[in-house]
């Protein structure tokens, strides 16, 4: 029985690194990572990370963002969307096999002090983000050592 071609598939998935396929389609796929953050968790579900909700506007803060000065007007629960700025400086970092969601935006830090780990994905959002994202990707790459 001949096993060349099962020897050079071992090999191949021996030099298989699922870590910098993953950092790959993060890459590619960078602004829907970001989108499962921002617009979703933070803006139209108003959940942090760990699922807790962000809170609610003050009656104040409600009555301005209702008028015609906001250019925000969602006031059924805090989205960090105000301005606009803490969205825009949106930025996907990976460092090593980490990826995480952040923002250049100066009110970041004051931000993340005030409620904790506000930029990380729920666990809802990391199985949406690994099954239309990351499992297609490996599975992609799986298919070409096959051949």
């Amino acid at each position: 029985m001949d096993f060349t071609k099962l020897d050079r598939f071992a090999k191949k998935l021996e030099a298989f690194d699922v870590d910098a396929i993953i950092n790959l389609s993060a890459k590619k796929n960078e602004a829907y990572l970001l989108s499962l953050v921002f617009d979703e968790q933070l803006y139209k579900d108003g959940v942090f990370p760990d699922g807790r909700a962000t809170g609610d506007y003050a009656p104040f803060t409600v009555n301005y963002k209702n008028s015609s000065g906001s250019h925000d007007h969602k006031t059924d629960h805090i989205t960090y969307k105000d301005e606009g700025g803490f969205y825009a400086g949106r930025v996907l970092r990976i460092r090593g096999n980490e990826i995480e969601a952040d923002s250049t935006d100066s009110k970041r830090d004051e931000l993340v002090k005030q409620e904790g780990d506000m930029l990380g994905w729920t666990k809802e959002s990391i199985e949406k983000m690994s099954r239309k994202v990351f499992l297609p990707d490996i599975q992609k790459e799986i298919k070409k050592i096959m051949k």
